[in-house]
């Protein structure tokens, strides 16, 4: 008797990226896995982005539902993420960014190996990065290896890890259970942690996208610095506390978590401000009127 898979949604989301856009449908398009849904959601782009979409998906003959969300006004990266799952059907989410490139093998290679571990909640693959024309930057040997850690091994780590969310696949659980993301602007930490408080998150070391270095993206340290403190943090502490009443952790895992992820917080606002923990947390910690307006105006 033929496997009945469980449907996948490939989930494409953009902004202003008519140049790069192209080739991340292509990817998406390409995927061998079956049944596949793709699903495109445009952040509300100013440039020919959508037209591009619209293009390149009148030309696509394949296997796969493809779903285009068209979205106006911009809402942010966050909701745009949450509109897409929105319209997901499937049992798993693969999440892309418009200006990466997935392999044709990254929704199967997903598929196997939530199939392989049933208490995975979050997996990320590695990413070749690439110059802006996706030519690779360095060379990289694709293993098989994987790494599978639970929020006791992660409140173990002295430093503070994520895994990057360019390659990240999540099981429809954790969208269920903690639904659409309503804090702050960052959708990339927030499922990793989100991972952890409903299971297991693992990490393999095959090399399943192109990540593509420019200007323009992000995660690069300009656009990181816009929104590292409130933004970073609001929406796990939530979700923590979420976990706790569901009775998936502990008060004191809890307890640890939160103070682990405020740690965090404040190594990133150290790499990226240089500034010293001292002053960050005198920076950020509960600001009065006056230091929020210094905050302001120094970082905005």
């Amino acid at each position: 008797m033929k496997e009945e898979k469980p449907l996948i949604s490939f989930i494409l989301i953009t902004f202003n990226q008519e140049n790069f856009v192209k080739e991340a449908l292509d990817g998406a398009f390409s995927q061998t896995y079956s049944p596949l849904e793709i699903i495109i959601a445009d952040d509300g782009s100013k440039d020919n982005t959508p037209k591009v979409i619209e293009d390149t998906i009148a030309k696509y003959i394949g296997p796969h539902k493809v779903i285009f969300h068209r979205g106006n006004p911009n809402v942010g990266i966050a909701q745009n993420l949450n509109n897409a799952m929105a319209l997901a059907k499937g049992e798993y989410f693969i999440i892309a960014a418009g200006d990466d490139k997935s392999l044709p093998e990254r929704a199967q290679r997903t598929y196997e190996l939530f199939a392989q571990y049933p208490d995975l909640t979050c997996i990320n693959f590695s990413s070749i990065p690439c110059d802006a024309v996706l030519h690779p930057l360095v060379r990289k040997v694709s293993t098989l290896s994987m790494s599978i850690i639970n929020i006791y091994d992660y409140l173990e780590f002295s430093n503070f890890v994520i895994w990057s969310g360019d390659t990240r696949s999540i099981r429809r659980s954790l969208y269920d259970v903690f639904g659409p993301l309503i804090k702050g602007k960052d959708e990339d930490s927030t499922y990793f942690f989100r991972g952890l408080l409903h299971g297991t998150v693992g990490h393999s070391q095959e090399y399943l996208s192109c990540r593509r270095n420019h200007e323009q993206q992000v995660s690069n340290f300009a656009n990181i610095k816009k929104h590292i403190s409130a933004d970073f943090v609001a929406q796990p502490l939530l979700d923590t506390q979420k976990a706790l009443s569901l009775g998936l952790i502990s008060h004191q895992t809890a307890g640890l978590f939160e103070y682990k992820i405020k740690c965090a917080d404040r190594i990133l606002a150290d790499q990226y401000y240089e500034s010293t923990s001292k002053w960050y947390h005198l920076l950020y910690s509960k600001p009065a009127n006056l230091l929020r307006r210094i905050k302001n105006k120094l970082f905005k």
